[in-house]
């Protein structure tokens, strides 16, 4: 943060800093207040996340479900696609024997890999996201891909879009600006998608 402060230091074990959350806190509150749905990703930008031991993931994940759990919250796992039996252990751990808001798995932009989750109870949804690859092939894509797999899944879980295009930003292929017309027209598809 603005004050050198990091979620935790170390690895085995880690020592988290409560300092860090301290700050956070108010905000979100102050989205609870606003009836604004605070998603948390415990693990996105830890770098790399993938060399944190499995415990001391779950040490962190249960430390914020403890602080935040009361408010209205959703956890997002952006977890590595190759390493699903480390997630699949990590999150039995973490959410599956706790009370816990809506965990929603998201395996990175182009989404595949949920039927190892499917039947897991502590998993609500899974996520997708195109990010900056907006064109009509990903598009098809999406709708041939994941979506139309996970329409014919059993049980089925929701699929949100958790990583939009980023207006002003560079789409992946054309290097064109992304406008806000782009933006609002991805929301939409994602929306009639799912």
């Amino acid at each position: 943060d603005l004050k050198n402060h990091s979620a935790f230091s170390g690895l085995s074990p880690i020592s988290i800093d409560p300092e860090y959350f301290q700050a956070l806190d108010e905000k979100v509150e102050m989205m609870h207040r606003a009836g604004l749905l605070s998603v948390i990703a415990p693990l996105w930008g830890i770098n790399p996340s993938d060399d944190l031991p499995e415990e001391q993931a779950v040490r962190l994940i249960r430390y914020l479900n403890a602080r935040w759990g009361a408010y209205d919250v959703a956890w997002l796992l952006a977890i590595n696609e190759n390493r699903n039996a480390r997630w699949m252990r990590i999150g039995r751990e973490a959410f599956g024997e706790t009370a816990h808001a809506p965990v929603i798995l998201f395996p990175g932009e182009l989404a595949s890999g949920f039927d190892e989750f499917r039947n897991e109870n502590w998993v609500a949804a899974f996520g997708f996201g195109l990010g900056q690859n907006l064109n009509e092939d990903s598009l098809k894509w999406l709708v041939s891909g994941p979506l139309g797999r996970e329409a014919a899944a059993r049980p089925a879980r929701p699929f949100i879009n958790v990583l939009p295009p980023l207006e002003n930003g560079l789409a992946g292929q054309s290097q064109e600006r992304i406008t806000a017309v782009d933006v609002r027209r991805i929301a939409w598809w994602s929306l009639l998608l799912t």
